[in-house]
């Protein structure tokens, strides 16, 4: 008798252990389809966001449209001091440039979080494409650091954050898969 009650004890533990690993991955599995889902609904905000900009950016420049007749009158327009370096024609295309890096970049992130799964974090998938994220972000920000050259010549801001946070994340999970596999 006291061995059919300690194995029906161990058992019980058995089925309560397995429940809770059961619980946590749902819990986990929903934290991801969460995130997948934000990233998602930000990524197609930010394409069609970025996209509306640069083609009306374009079709101003190409259609040489005066932006001064779309101002309600009176209404007082805020401008640098300094006059474009190359013109209005230099700002436009650096910031068209800018624009489709960064959509190039939701899309690809768009990609990777549908394809992606829990499994996948210490993959080399997931730490290269961290590292072409921060790749893409140098690039960006280093047009958008000119593009801000251009506009006003007194303010000469790159900012590589996004690009630093990225490659940083690479190293991070390179370490952690590094120490865990050995």
């Amino acid at each position: 008798r006291v061995v059919t009650k300690r194995a029906h004890l161990l058992l019980k533990q058995k089925y309560f252990i397995k429940e809770e690993i059961i619980m946590k991955k749902t819990t986990s599995t929903k934290i991801v389809n969460v995130t997948k889902s934000l990233v998602t609904l930000g990524s197609n905000f930010g394409i069609f966001t970025l996209s509306f900009f640069s083609i009306a950016s374009l079709v101003l420049l190409l259609g040489q449209f005066d932006i001064s007749q779309l101002i309600p009158e009176g209404a007082e327009v805020t401008r640098s001091g300094y006059e474009a370096w190359g013109g209005v024609n230099a700002f436009v295309l650096t910031f068209v440039a800018g624009n489709t890096l960064l959509t190039y970049g939701l899309i690809k992130l768009k990609q990777f979080a549908k394809d992606f799964k829990e499994s996948d974090l210490f993959e080399n998938t997931t730490i290269s494409f961290l590292k072409k994220g921060a790749v893409l972000m140098t690039l960006v920000g280093a047009i958008q650091g000119i593009t801000e050259l251009i506009l006003n010549p007194a303010h000469i801001i790159f900012n590589f954050s996004i690009a630093a946070f990225l490659f940083i994340a690479s190293l991070v999970l390179t370490s952690i898969k590094n120490q865990f596999s050995d």
